[in-house]
């Protein structure tokens, strides 16, 4: 037998082989097997044969994944796209997104920073968009929201406390290190960023900028029906028609007119 130093593998490759081999011998190569193969008169694969076969199982076969299950009403995530763009008025603006987990139904605002008043005033317009609130609002660990991030979760910054309260959910933060616990907010935030905000920029490269945030809210507003109007990967339905029914399990907004200015 080759050393591992000249055999080509690396250690992993050397413990594979003798993985494969013991499942070959103790398995598929057992007394048993071999009984039945000769009581049919059929010959067993031969180890060489056998890593073949499984060789080319293991280039087919389909990378398994989990699809975590969702429930109208009771999740939603918000984030932000990390992408800049300026308006004429010198603001630059960044980009918040708010997303219901269930039906996948998507709300992006334009905010001039990611301060306390601009962060929760864009969760509050979200969810008098969707015209209710989920059971549980999942956030990233950013300084306007959390005082000290935690393993198990940060704490609350006071403003994020009262608006917990206020909207009557409860506001989960995420673990050091584990943004991607809110994988539905980051994916959106990449078909965000695909879909709208490169038109946003085509359309600025083109002689047509935005004179302020305004102007490119009701542009966002206009547009949204490019994402929540398509199909969600897998289904055969659109978010649109998914958050017809998940809007039932919303909970009732405490005050619509609260919600129109946040007072910080």
């Amino acid at each position: 037998m080759k050393s591992r130093k000249h055999s080509g593998f690396s250690t992993s490759a050397v413990k594979l082989e003798l993985t494969l081999k013991l499942i070959y011998e103790d398995q598929y190569d057992a007394q048993e097997n071999r009984d039945k193969a000769q009581q049919e008169g059929k010959r067993l694969y031969s180890l060489t044969h056998f890593r073949r076969l499984w060789a080319n199982y293991c280039k087919s076969k389909l990378t398994p994944t989990f699809r975590k299950p969702t429930y109208p009403g009771h999740q939603s995530e918000f984030d932000f796209c990390g992408v800049t763009l300026s308006c004429t008025d010198g603001t630059k603006a960044q980009f918040a997104v708010l997303v219901l987990n269930h039906s996948r139904m998507c709300y992006v605002e334009a905010i001039k920073d990611q301060s306390t008043a601009s962060s929760i005033q864009a969760i509050v317009n979200g969810f008098k968009f969707f015209g209710g609130v989920t059971d549980n609002l999942s956030i990233d660990n950013f300084k306007a929201a959390v005082k000290k991030a935690g393993v198990y979760g940060g704490e609350l910054t006071e403003p994020f406390k009262m608006l917990q309260q206020f909207l009557g959910t409860f506001i989960m933060t995420m673990k050091v290190r584990r943004g991607n616990l809110k994988g539905v907010a980051e994916a959106h935030v990449k078909i965000v960023t695909h879909t709208l905000l490169a038109r946003m920029k085509q359309r600025i490269s083109e002689g047509q900028p935005f004179a302020s945030v305004k102007e490119m809210n009701d542009w966002l507003l206009k547009n949204l029906y490019r994402i929540n109007q398509h199909k969600v990967t897998g289904l055969s339905l659109t978010r649109e028609e998914l958050y017809a029914e998940e809007r039932k399990a919303l909970r009732p907004l405490n005050n619509p007119k609260i919600f129109t200015k946040v007072e910080l």
